[in-house]
């Protein structure tokens, strides 16, 4: 009887491994992640999906001994403009994220920034969301290149900026980067909202006398000088989708 059962557990796993993922994505995708052009293809076992809000495309693999440890059972694979994503999931935690952004293939609306190079590359070491895709927990580190590569388009150039990513109590995706160089320092405190708005907050402080004829021409409020050098700052929010 014990044998009998063993098979039997093992046929109706191989049943539903080998499901269409057309018949089951729909009821287990997370709304806050679904178009009304999502798609879905392969099977449950070994797929993927197609037009999710803000990726367009999802490849996975199904662990299942991670599904019965109640751990993280898909092996993924994002993709979308100038961005990719992968590392372990379930329905709503992933673990082990690794993504990469090509900042020139970025669709960035503000005409100033055309041409601008770059990486920005973010190491997530776990994350929960909830069903609205708002941050619960994170916790993860980020990096940039972008001020370093684009003296040309900027007439200016600063240090790698890097730092911790995290959430706050709003569920809000909060990235706190840093850098210096020979010449300045910079922060900057960046919040993206699920929902779709961001928030920035940059501070400079220089003594490269550029600085002073660049940044004012990309919003920077001059704040006169400090014992380190000249002061820059820029607030401002809008919409990222």
């Amino acid at each position: 009887m014990r044998f009998f059962l063993f098979i039997l557990a093992g046929v109706v796993l191989g049943l539903v491994a080998f499901l269409p993922l057309s018949w089951v994505g729909p009821m287990v995708l997370p709304s806050a992640f679904k178009t009304n052009n999502t798609a879905y293809f392969g099977t449950v076992w070994k797929g993927g999906l197609l037009n999710l809000r803000d990726v367009n495309t999802v490849n996975y693999t199904l662990k299942p001994s991670a599904l019965l440890r109640g751990g993280y059972p898909l092996e993924i694979e994002l993709g979308a403009v100038g961005v990719e994503v992968s590392g372990f999931a379930a329905q709503n935690k992933a673990r082990n994220l690794s993504m990469h952004m090509n900042v020139a293939s970025l669709p960035l609306p503000d005409p100033r920034l055309k041409g601008l190079s770059g990486q920005i590359n973010a190491r997530v070491e776990t994350v929960n969301w909830d069903k609205d895709g708002k941050c619960k927990s994170l916790s993860g580190t980020a990096q940039s290149d972008v001020l370093t590569r684009n003296r040309a388009l900027f007439q200016w150039d600063g240090p790698v900026l890097s730092g911790p990513i995290g959430c706050d109590n709003a569920g809000d995706y909060i990235f706190n980067l840093s850098g210096q160089d020979d010449l300045q320092s910079i922060t900057a405190r960046i919040s993206i909202s699920a929902l779709g708005q961001y928030k920035s907050d940059i501070n400079v402080i220089t003594r490269d006398e550029d600085a002073a004829l660049v940044l004012p021409l990309f919003g920077f409020e001059d704040r006169g000088h400090k014992a380190e050098g000249r002061e820059f700052s820029l607030v401002e929010q809008g919409q990222w989708r």
